[in-house]
């Protein structure tokens, strides 16, 4: 037999001769009938309750778990019996390290003040006993209300993940009904018991963030937390299981007809680099099954932050599947885990390959695409976003117009009105120009200085539904001196911009090897502006810089290689395509990059880039990214307002004023569409 620890001799001292823990010691004596005892063992129970807050981690694991082996060793008889002679009892449910042990009848006296939990409305649901906290009923309130309700506590499934700035993000895979899931101040409570707001993010409520305490952020291990609200309780396995670190996971996977493709963190850190395919192996593995039963496939490509491998076969997929535990309160079901497997073989190889498993909250499902209504449009628009709500309505409502059909929005952690902007530019089928909106869709995307990757995954989500890909931010337009002669748009005038594939065309050239259509920015600056131009940013800046900057990309998706390797706005082409550059005259990228200081600032927050440096950081000074004369804090310099401002230029502000201004008829005002 294995020797004890000095913690667990400690641990079982201790529980052995704890006046409130009941052992077979405390039921010598006298023989007492089956309701008896079960009274007694709640009394215990409730007297253990303050216990529980005060102990070591280990101690309260120790408790319940000789509560659990009393609890389960009762009487079958004694409890039917307790319930027929007690019919008014509160049913209790005791979870022990997520396993539900018994139904346990509870009458108890009212409780200290401090202890009461306040009462939900609702009327549907019953009390479930949670740990380290005990959900323990007043009986005053049993009382005055004929049939009591309590909080019910769900057991989620969710990954926790620490970001940058010790954020702790809580990924959420099998939530609620939204009207249970969302009421409520949520909070997560950590293994020393300290608690931080958590909040809601996402636009089907997907995850959580929650900031670590600051007492937990010199250890070397923090601890999964609890989510909990003020009505619901929300619990994972407690605090088993330690918060992966986002510099080293595999952090997404979608799957396509003939391959998986992983995303992941901390592998291949150079830009255009990635490691070695023999080096490599996809893991798929049951969520609650063995590690012996995992399945490893061959990489095919490695690229960045992108792994591409082959399939599990049918008979293994259907293997893993049956052999997951699911239930309980790891929630694992039939889920299939994906990473990433690591063969190190040092400086002698020789000697054999040592293996690194990477971390994974990514997970193996059939093949995903975006939504579409069975016709493939001829040009999209892609783009990753944080609050961007109030630019939002200008950037889609002009491009529409212009030629782009759907717009896909990746979601970098947006707190703003993105998700109602986007649900009225939806819902608004018609503009006012009797015009057709295009779709707008969301995908979330909570991963901090992941672009590329982002942008290297619409090139596959969105692959059966469009067939060119623009890719630009909110504060790019694109413009063309041309249509200065057109009253109105048309959505013809982006695609003009294409490379012509009917047969009829006229042109010399072979045009059907385009890949890529690439066109030059302009930058513009504040324009004397000290605050957001209400009418939007066409209307409010009309100075730039003078020459003209690096370029935006039109993408034909079939054209991208398949190593999806991306570098801010452009992408790797197959061989036997080819990238084309649009000139100046034929069309430009109006950039509204340096924009009123209130808007420009936030700028300083995390850059979404993988291979940029935040501008809080002293290096990469002569990156193009970075912005001249300005230092490594968010700090106004001293006219800035009239900075950058070399050429007046105003063509596109007289374009959408033409195309969407119109004039109130009280004030003489003119507004634009999208002020509406």
């Amino acid at each position: 037999m294995a020797r004890k620890s000095g913690s667990e001799r400690r641990i079982s001292k201790e529980l052995s001769t704890h006046p409130m823990i009941p052992t077979a010691r405390h039921n010598t004596g006298k023989s007492k009938s089956p309701a008896t005892e079960q009274v007694m063992t709640h009394y215990n129970l409730y007297s253990t309750h303050s216990l529980l807050h005060t102990e070591s981690t280990q101690l309260k694991i120790a408790i319940i778990e000789r509560l659990g082996r009393e609890i389960s060793e009762r009487d079958r008889f004694g409890l039917k019996h307790h319930e027929a002679e007690n019919p008014d009892t509160t049913p209790l449910h005791i979870c022990h390290r997520h396993r539900l042990l018994r139904f346990i009848p509870l009458h108890l006296p009212p409780l200290p003040p401090l202890l009461r939990r306040p009462l939900p409305t609702t009327t549907t649901t019953t009390t479930k006993l949670s740990l380290p906290h005990l959900n323990v009923v007043d009986d005053d309130d049993h009382r005055h209300h004929h049939h009591p309700q309590y909080p019910i506590i769900n057991y989620l499934t969710y990954d926790s993940v620490l970001l940058p700035d010790w954020e702790l993000l809580l990924l959420i895979h099998s939530p609620p009904p939204p009207t249970e899931f969302s009421a409520g101040d949520y909070y997560c409570v950590f293994q020393n018991e300290e608690t931080s707001p958590a909040k809601l993010v996402g636009p089907a409520g997907l995850y959580f963030k929650c900031e670590v305490p600051a007492s937990l952020r010199s250890l070397g291990r923090i601890g999964r937390p609890a989510l909990r609200n003020s009505r619901v309780e929300f619990s994972q396995k407690a605090l088993e299981a330690v918060v992966l670190r986002w510099s080293f996971l595999v952090y997404e996977s979608l799957s396509t007809e003939t391959d998986v493709i992983l995303f992941v963190k901390g592998v291949s850190n150079r830009q255009g680099t990635g490691r070695p395919i023999d080096s490599l192996r996809c893991v798929f593995s049951a969520v609650d099954g063995a590690e012996s039963d995992a399945v490893r496939t061959n990489v095919t490509r490695s690229f960045q932050e992108v792994i591409r491998c082959e399939h599990p076969d049918e008979l293994s997929l259907r293997r893993l599947v049956s052999s997951g535990g699911g239930g309980g309160g790891g929630g694992g079901g039939n889920r299939i885990r994906v990473s990433l497997e690591i063969l190190d073989y040092g400086r002698q190889r020789s000697r054999g390959a040592r293996t690194v498993k990477v971390p994974s909250v990514a997970y193996y499902s059939p093949v995903r695409t975006l939504a579409g209504d069975g016709k493939k449009s001829l040009l999209c628009a892609c783009t990753m976003v944080h609050n961007v709500a109030k630019f939002l309505k200008e950037w889609v409502m002009y491009h529409s117009h212009v030629g782009v059909e759907r717009f896909i929005l990746y979601d970098n952690d947006s707190s703003d009105d993105l998700f109602n902007v986007v649900d009225e530019l939806n819902n608004n089928n018609n503009n006012n120009n009797g015009s057709r909106h295009s779709k707008v869709d969301v995908v979330s995307w909570p991963w901090p200085k992941a672009q590329e990757a982002g942008f290297s995954h619409s090139a596959i989500y969105a692959k059966s539904s469009c067939t060119w890909m623009m890719y630009m931010d909110v504060d790019e337009f694109v413009f063309s001196p041309s249509w200065m002669n057109s009253s109105r748009p048309s959505t013809n005038m982006i695609t003009s911009l294409l490379p012509k594939t009917s047969s009829s065309s006229t042109s010399c050239t072979n045009t059907s090897n385009i890949g890529q259509v690439m066109i030059k920015c302009l930058d513009f600056g504040p324009s004397g502006r000290k605050t957001h131009p209400k009418e939007g940013v066409m209307q409010g800046y009309t100075c730039r810089r003078k020459g003209e900057e690096r370029h935006k990309s039109m993408v034909k998706l079939e054209a991208i290689d398949d190593s999806l390797g991306n570098v801010v706005h452009h992408f790797e082409l197959k061989k036997g395509y080819e990238g084309r550059n649009v000139g100046v005259r034929d069309g430009v990228v109006n950039h509204y990059k340096y924009q009123a200081w209130s808007e420009f600032k936030d700028k300083f927050r995390r850059r979404v880039s993988t291979f940029v440096v935040d501008w809080r950081e002293e290096g990469s000074l002569n990156s193009k990214d970075r912005t001249p004369g300005l230092g490594f804090e968010a700090v106004e310099p001293e006219g800035w307002a009239d900075r950058f401002c070399e050429v007046k230029d105003d063509r596109l502000k007289r374009v959408s004023r033409g195309w969407f201004g119109y004039n109130c008829s009280t004030s003489g005002e003119v507004r634009m569409a999208w002020q509406y």
